[in-house]
């Protein structure tokens, strides 16, 4: 119950950005800090979107079906 509550309080601040991109950005930074000293917050966004959209696409395809899992090697 608590991770839902801290999930929702990130989520209801972050719709305050108007801009999906810097959303993301904010997020990483805010609580996934450790990524960033992996990877540049850019490819970070830049691939989330891409398999955002990779996803979206399977699912609007496969309809009730489950949409493939993704393969993080291959981003």
């Amino acid at each position: 119950m608590a991770d839902r509550n801290l999930l929702n309080a990130a989520y209801y601040e972050l719709r305050r950005h108007p801009c999906e991109n810097e959303r993301v950005r904010i997020y990483r930074q805010t609580h996934q800090l450790h990524l960033l000293t992996a990877y540049d917050a850019s490819f970070l966004v830049e691939t989330i979107h891409a398999v955002k959209a990779r996803r979206f696409e399977a699912m609007k395809h496969c309809g009730t079906h489950a949409a493939p899992d993704v393969d993080w090697a291959t981003v």
